[in-house]
């Protein structure tokens, strides 16, 4: 709905069926009195209830909150101060300040801007009567006007006021001394307005202006999943598998393949939890399956994994300080002494495509006829399955992985 219920108004100003309104923001220089002046002395002319309405805006643009707004008009204006008002949210904009007056049985309004600001503005008098998409008619007045502040009869019509935009830049400018900065300051504001006061306003503007002009710090990440402890995670493996084989029995695939992904990254970080204080070697693949190019050392004609379970194996726990070369996924120097050869092991050609086909699901590797493939399975094949499948799979390289980080 375009038009909210008001549930707040603006304080009343009189009695009359006319209301003149000012709507302004910016910095609360002379400029924005020359408007608020103008709203006072159009008012008085035509016999109707003056209103100035300050916007809630607050940015590095506009520096200078509402409330410290309104006290420089207050104190500019003490004997018509009770027509300066802040928006409200149920009155943000200036349709809304139009609906709550109508509401509140004006039946003619006019609005004073600035000169830059008329044609923009003139949107409102579209919206006079007529009902928006919601059938909602905003406001309905016998007459409502936009005009310039140049067109009414205000002494101050002739003005030219200060721009907000040099007082901005000289609080940012590094080569401006503070008095330098204090009088381009001084020289926009009302005399009204003490010197005091003037430094005050110019030490917040600057203050909020640095702060948003900082780069946004970046979001703190949660703690990593591999701080938990083995006990937690294998609790929470648990609890994920029982949920993933019901999802996959009642043909929740979506919800299957994800508590499976986070069963496979808990027990990820369960090697890691193990690995931790291991000197072993980073090299080797990131690829998605981790059994894809495996990790290892060409030493002369023979091929080391170096995962800590295979040297296990070996019975050669030397191998755990064979030296590497930095950036290179083989090491080719001479066989160390006393280093022995894995039985079984040799390099192997390898044929893995990024995904299986439709209704498949990549599940680990296999060897065919003396190529590596990926192992492809059926959509439907029991999640526990697949789970044990892959998980024995990972101890191949998972340690080696995780030193990588």
């Amino acid at each position: 709905m375009f038009l909210r219920n008001i549930f707040e108004a603006l304080a009343r100003t009189g009695e009359g069926k006319a209301a003149v309104v000012g709507w302004g923001r910016g910095m609360g220089h002379k400029g924005h009195m020359y408007l608020a002046s103008s709203v006072i002395t159009h008012a008085n002319q035509l016999g109707a209830d003056p209103y100035f309405v300050v916007s809630r805006t607050v940015g590095k643009d506009d520096p200078i909150t509402p409330e410290e707004k309104l006290a420089i008009y207050k104190k500019v204006f003490p004997e018509q101060g009770h027509i300066f008002q802040t928006a409200t949210d149920e009155i943000p904009d200036l349709t809304r300040v139009l609906s709550d007056l109508n509401r509140q049985g004006y039946t003619s309004a006019t609005i004073v801007l600035g000169a830059d600001q008329v044609k923009a503005f003139q949107y409102l008098k579209n919206y006079n009567g007529k009902p928006d998409k919601a059938g909602n008619v905003p406001y309905k007045f016998d007459t409502l006007d936009v005009i310039s502040r140049q067109e009414t009869s205000d002494p101050s019509a002739g003005e030219e006021g200060p721009r907000a935009t040099p007082m901005r830049a000289v609080l940012m400018d590094p080569t401006k001394s503070e008095e330098e900065q204090f009088q381009v300051w001084r020289d926009a504001m009302n005399p009204q307005v003490s010197d005091d006061d003037v430094r005050d306003l110019m030490a917040k503007a600057k203050e909020r202006m640095t702060a948003m002009s900082a780069p946004k710090p970046k979001k703190a990440k949660a703690a990593p999943v591999n701080e938990l402890s083995n006990d937690l995670l294998g609790r929470y493996k648990k609890a994920a598998a029982a949920d993933a084989s019901a999802a996959d029995k009642a043909g929740d695939t979506e919800r299957a393949n994800k508590r499976f992904s986070g069963i496979v990254k808990a027990t990820k970080k369960q090697f890691a939890n193990d690995a931790k204080g291991v000197n072993e070697f980073a090299s080797g693949d990131d690829g998605e399956d981790p059994t894809d190019n495996y990790p290892c050392y060409d030493c002369g004609s023979t091929i080391f994994l170096h995962h800590t379970k295979l040297c296990e194996l070996a019975e050669d726990n030397a191998i755990r300080d064979l030296p590497s070369k930095p950036g290179s996924q083989h090491w080719t120097g001479e066989v160390p002494k006393g280093l022995h050869p894995i039985p079984g092991l040799a390099e192997e050609k390898q044929r893995l495509d990024p995904k299986c086909w439709k209704g498949y699901r990549k599940s680990g590797t296999k060897m065919k006829g003396g190529v590596r493939v990926n192992n492809c399975v059926p959509v439907s094949e029991g999640v526990e399955n697949i789970m044990d499948n892959l998980i024995n799979k990972i101890i191949v390289n998972e340690a080696v992985q995780n030193n990588r980080k």
